[in-house]
């Protein structure tokens, strides 16, 4: 079930997690770390996951609500949640002169270990900015214990085959049952049903993310020439030994620069990495982060006088 929530522009009210771990790099810092940016301002928008908690356990099967909230000096046009680098769902404004959108999607794990979940929005001026980012780990489903009756000509085996499990599973909460004697009708049988095992650990997607994996941001080519700032930058990143070679594809020729913004292990915000000049002309500028060890995320965004636009999101683990 979806629910959301709608609050005209003079009733703006968000609430932001400001919260932020380390884990152990690859190496020590050694120059000045840049402090976290709570949320990364496109212009005048904000947007952040309200529920649930970061770093809580859930079963892989559980069913989630992502609460998000976004709020912007002019009409937002649609959120994004994403999930270990995968658009779940857009959430379209019913009304195009929101300035506040409240949004919930129903989520699940899905799989084992820890998920990473950022949500998106967008106003209609073009700009996008990411939410704080939520690590929920997924856990081994308990399943659940079905008490039933036997029916006439019931046995053992037919009972096993009826639920999908082994005799022997059967045997562990029913000790009395003998191997093939036949039931009375009416006998109280102990099944427990255990979840699925399709949950592979990392998931599918997880791995993918593991690995140098393009996010893109689906409405780049909305904000791409937009008025409100310069066309978004392409993002591609390789490995060299610990360090991450930021690949960054101009793609406008009338930006002031470029802000680099990145998450570090354990962290729950992103922050602003560097800021690199104005290139002329279209093509690539390169950026090295050195000294990593872990799963990072990147994207970079281009600024003029007019705004800053926020390009893909690209992950690497090192």
């Amino acid at each position: 079930m979806v629910n959301s929530i709608h609050v005209p522009g003079g009733q703006k009210r968000l609430v932001f997690l400001l919260l932020a771990s380390i884990l152990a790099a690859c190496a020590s810092p050694t120059a000045s770390t840049p402090s976290p940016l709570a949320l990364q301002p496109a212009g005048h928008i904000l947007v952040s996951i309200t529920e649930p908690a970061t770093g809580e356990a859930y079963p892989v099967s559980a069913g989630l609500s992502i609460r998000a909230e976004a709020i912007s000096d002019s009409p937002i046009t649609h959120m994004e949640l994403w999930a270990d680098g995968e658009m779940v769902e857009t959430y379209t404004s019913p009304d195009e002169r929101l300035s506040l959108l409240i949004h919930s999607w129903t989520w699940s794990p899905g799989s084992l270990g820890t998920h990473t979940l950022v949500a998106r929005a967008y106003n209609d001026q073009g700009q996008a900015v990411f939410s704080n980012v939520l690590k929920i780990d997924g856990i081994e489903d308990p399943g659940y214990i079905l008490i039933t009756q036997a029916e006439e000509g019931d046995t053992p085996a037919s009972i096993s085959e009826r639920y999908h499990i082994s005799p022997e599973e059967l045997a562990l909460d029913n000790p009395g049952l003998s191997g093939t004697a036949a039931l009375t009708a009416g006998e109280t049988v102990i099944v427990h049903i255990r979840p699925p095992e399709a949950a592979s650990t990392p998931s599918i997607h997880a791995r993918i993310l593991m690995k140098m994996n393009t996010w893109p941001a689906s409405g780049q080519q909305m904000i791409t020439g937009s008025a409100s700032g310069s066309a978004a930058p392409g993002l591609s990143i390789l490995q060299q030994g610990c360090n991450a070679l930021l690949d960054i594809a101009d793609q406008s020729t009338d930006e002031g620069g470029f802000h680099i913004y990145r998450l570090k292990p354990g962290s729950l915000l992103f922050s602003q990495l560097a800021t690199l000049p104005a290139h002329e002309g279209v093509g690539p500028v390169y950026h090295t982060d050195p000294g990593l060890y872990g799963l990072y995320h990147y994207y970079v965004s281009s600024f003029n006088g007019s705004g800053e636009t926020a390009g893909n999101l690209v992950s690497i683990q090192i």
